[in-house]
């Protein structure tokens, strides 16, 4: 709709930006302006992995809350802190972020150097930067226990499993509060002529998480090839599937790290994009595993007793059956016995649970009482 006339000055404007030539172009470098894109463009990824975490959050928060019971408490609520800890951390982080961005590219857009100059020099989005470390910190602890847990009953003693991403967690948990240093008095001569922390606290950081990653898919591709060629690709497929491995492992956070630090290290444009959601992604994912253990279907202490018939997965033989003809029966009725050959099954085998397996090796077994076979179900279930 049209009121009047178009004013000179609106009309030249327009002229000049249907032109190739772009003369409201900001007098800065190609590579600032670059960067301040990939900058905007990180934070919208950061605030969709953001909305993300508030619905996962609540999910847990349910699940967690529907669970707790008096025998289960301490466990679930230790869950449940961990959920309103990761909601938090991550709130506080977008909102400041936020903050940032009105500043430097509204409020002061002036600013010599930019948006960017802007926010490298006011430290505006320091507390953020704050809460996105310990939040770090949480997620990292989180994923070694389940490092640990996955690696249970390994042939490897369990403190030389564990040894190597505990030293690097703390070591990371070191420099991060050498970094945080950095962050709050950037001012100083002592910091400013000092060490930069921030490339060895990412290299330490999401090396650990990239090693932990590792090797939890590593252990659970080891789990699933022999669980599948043993009792088939069925059994056990919600602890080994690609979907539970990429979860369990925190493989959605290391992906995004290794987007991250191969152009921070190579001084990239494109690295804000990828700094930007680091904390959201890997608050998200970590949620995710979370889930899994709210559900019931993450990989436990007892999953591995469950799905194999010995303590070590790697003990596993493959399953030995009695030809049919070789199996009687002893039937008591009345106070008298009959014995009688009876064909069983073409395998002659009992599977009992959920990948346990029970091979008859004797010639001679007793049918249960109708009780029992009503108690304990059918034994011949699933063979």
């Amino acid at each position: 709709m049209k009121y009047g006339s178009t004013s000179a000055p609106i009309q030249l404007a327009r002229a000049k930006a249907m032109s190739s030539v772009k003369p409201w172009r900001p007098d800065e470098p190609a590579a600032t302006i670059h960067a301040e894109g990939a900058w905007l463009q990180g934070a919208f990824i950061s605030k969709i992995f953001y909305g993300f975490i508030v619905v996962l959050s609540w999910q847990c928060f349910a699940l967690l809350r529907k669970q707790t019971n008096r025998s289960n408490y301490k466990t679930k609520i230790s869950f449940l802190a961990i959920v309103f800890a990761i909601f938090l951390f991550t709130t506080l982080h977008t909102a400041y972020d936020m903050k940032e961005i009105q500043l430097g590219f509204v409020e002061n857009r002036n600013f010599p150097g930019g948006p960017n100059a802007y926010a490298t020099l006011s430290h505006a989005n320091t507390p953020g930067n704050i809460a996105c470390i310990i939040l770090q910190w949480l997620c990292d602890a989180l994923l070694i226990w389940r490092f640990v847990m996955i690696f249970r009953g390994c042939f490897i003693p369990m403190w030389l499993i564990a040894a190597t991403p505990i030293i690097a967690y703390f070591g990371s948990v070191v420099i991060g509060i050498l970094f945080t240093i950095n962050q709050l008095n950037s001012g100083s001569p002592l910091v400013r002529n000092g060490v930069d922390w921030t490339m060895p606290y990412f290299a330490v950081s999401l090396g650990l998480n990239v090693l932990l990653t590792i090797g939890i898919v590593a252990r659970l591709l080891l789990y699933r090839h022999r669980i599948t060629s043993v009792f088939g690709a069925a059994h056990g497929s919600h602890y080994t599937s690609i979907v539970s491995i990429i979860v369990e492992s925190a493989a959605l956070y290391s992906t995004f790290s290794i987007l991250f630090i191969i152009p921070f290290a190579l001084n990239s444009v494109i690295t804000p994009a990828t700094l930007q959601p680091i904390g959201q992604v890997q608050g998200f994912a970590t949620l995710l595993i979370v889930h899994r253990v709210a559900s019931g279907i993450a990989w436990s202490s007892d999953t591995q007793s469950l799905l194999t018939t010995r303590k070590e997965l790697g003990g596993i033989q493959p399953p030995r059956f009695i030809p049919p003809s070789s199996v009687s029966i002893t039937n008591t009725v009345g106070g008298s016995e009959e014995n009688r050959s009876q064909y069983v099954d073409e395998r002659g085998s009992i599977i009992v649970g959920v990948g346990i397996m029970k091979v008859v090796e004797t010639d001679t077994f007793s049918i249960p009482e109708s009780s029992d076979i009503a108690s304990h179900g059918n034994m011949y279930d699933g063979v």
